[in-house]
């Protein structure tokens, strides 16, 4: 074979194993998504939001979607409750230099043009986490559902359920945030449309009375001559009286 053409094919075949192994360096390892994005942390911002360097060199910021944590650098803002804890959380999950895996949902970029993206971070022991479930499982963060970009909602919501339960970040040292958060029942609205009945005073007329009629009790008065064995007739007292003698009828005797 020429010296040349023996060159020419070495070249050819070094070529193919160089880009074989880029793309086995590009292709996210088992468990990260597909079409998850190389990246390199340059530093953590807070504890929802970082700086990055891409594949090609592009120098981004991202904002791990899904997750919310206290401000700490908002101007005119105070120090949330847990803020300094949660960045320096991430920055134990994301130290500089460190090599993550960017997933997107539906949203490219928010209104401060930052980028949306779930950060995957491969283990040395083969494992992998989502840095955004871990903030929230372990109470560094809240999950809020940013729609439309809601796939891993679910995922994160049962991490913060367990966050809650263990009391851990600020759902268990601070109660004033946790209150913040707990929605305060109000009193329903009184409809303006419906017509109030006013109660009409119906004048109370007093039932009459029922008065007996007076009944004189003073005994009648018996002529001298009246039988007293008649009450209520005069019947002359005569030794024998047979009722031809009587005119009255239906008496008392």
């Amino acid at each position: 074979m020429p010296a040349r053409l023996f060159v020419a094919l070495l070249l050819v075949v070094s070529t193919f194993w160089a880009s074989l192994s880029a793309l086995a360096q590009d292709a996210p390892p088992r468990g990260i998504p597909n079409d998850a994005e190389l990246a390199t942390i340059r530093s953590v911002v807070d504890g929802d939001t970082i700086r990055i360097t891409l594949a090609d060199g592009t120098k981004d910021t991202v904002r791990l979607i899904g997750i919310d944590t206290p401000e700490t650098k908002a101007p005119g803002e105070p120090v949330g409750c847990y803020g300094p804890e949660a960045s320096d959380r991430l920055t134990d999950l994301l130290p500089a230099g460190r090599e993550i895996w960017l997933e997107s949902d539906r949203t490219n970029r928010d209104r401060y043009d930052r980028l949306l993206r779930y950060v995957w971070v491969a283990k040395s022991d083969g494992g992998r986490y989502l840095a955004n479930e871990v903030m929230v499982r372990d109470g560094y963060a809240l999950a809020k559902r940013y729609a439309p970009d809601t796939a891993r909602a679910d995922r994160l919501e049962a991490a913060q359920g367990r966050a809650v339960s263990a009391g851990r970040g600020p759902w268990g040292a601070c109660p004033d945030f946790v209150m913040s958060l707990t929605p305060v029942p109000t009193a329903a609205p009184i409809p303006t449309d419906v017509p109030v009945e006013v109660p009409v005073e119906v004048p109370v007329v007093e039932a009459p009375v029922d008065v007996p009629p007076v009944v004189d009790t003073q005994p009648v008065p018996i002529a001298s001559n009246c039988d007293p064995s008649y009450p209520g007739l005069c019947l002359p007292s005569f030794p024998d009286l047979d009722c031809a003698d009587v005119s009255a009828r239906q008496f008392t005797v």
